[in-house]
């Protein structure tokens, strides 16, 4: 986190790839997770992309949690 954009603290592994289904873990893909918060739920989404290691099964995961800093809990792929 920084509150400067240019000063920042390490805040955690916000999602764990062992919160993942196994064929993402290790032998698969999960990148560009953007967090976004949801001011009805009251809830912090964050979303990836999740894909084989051959760039063949393409899905988006869904995670949530009360802080942008995690931890996450896998809703959706």
């Amino acid at each position: 986190s920084s509150k400067d954009l240019y000063n920042w603290k390490n805040e955690g592994v916000a999602f764990p790839k062992t919160a993942l289904p196994e064929e993402y873990q290790d032998n698969g893909v999960c990148e560009r997770p953007k967090v976004l918060y949801n001011a009805k739920t009251k809830k912090y989404i964050m979303w990836s992309h999740l894909d084989s290691r051959g760039y063949t099964t393409a899905s988006a995961g869904v995670a949530i949690s009360d802080n942008p800093v995690g931890p996450f809990k896998l809703l959706h792929i």
